[in-house]
């Protein structure tokens, strides 16, 4: 996913219905990463105020919601798994650390990694 200037309208380029929509949601000014997990959106990027924002986007019930909250964690990537969690590699900003992330189904998360030289296909060759 590249990065916009700007999201201030997410637009579906197709759907079943053929009858696309848009869901106006103001909460990133910037896009960083994204990945679709059970027929949601998963974006990662910048709120207006410049913190660090992962949230869940369900077009079917045009609803967003924070994963976690706004300004824990610089999110590089995201790779979601089938069992419903997410693995996010990023930055901690609390201090600055680099990690790997599991944010389970419930939103339980669960530092796997904490080493600057791990990836998240390391994560997932754990499990």
């Amino acid at each position: 996913m590249d990065s916009f200037d700007s999201v201030s309208f997410l637009h579906e380029v197709a759907n079943p219905s053929s009858t696309p929509r848009s869901i106006d949601y103001t909460g990133l000014e910037s896009l960083a990463a994204g990945a679709v997990q059970n027929d949601t959106l998963i974006l990662s990027g910048y709120t207006a105020s410049g913190s660090p924002s992962l949230i869940r986007l369900n077009p079917s019930t045009d609803t967003v919601e924070n994963i976690i909250p706004p300004g824990l964690i610089e999110v590089l990537s995201i790779n979601p798994s089938p069992d419903g969690s997410l693995y996010v590699q990023g930055i901690l900003l609390e201090d600055r650390t680099s990690c790997l992330m599991k944010i389970d189904s419930d939103g339980n998360r669960t530092i796997l990694l904490d080493d600057l030289n791990s990836t998240i296909d390391d994560v997932v060759n754990l499990e």
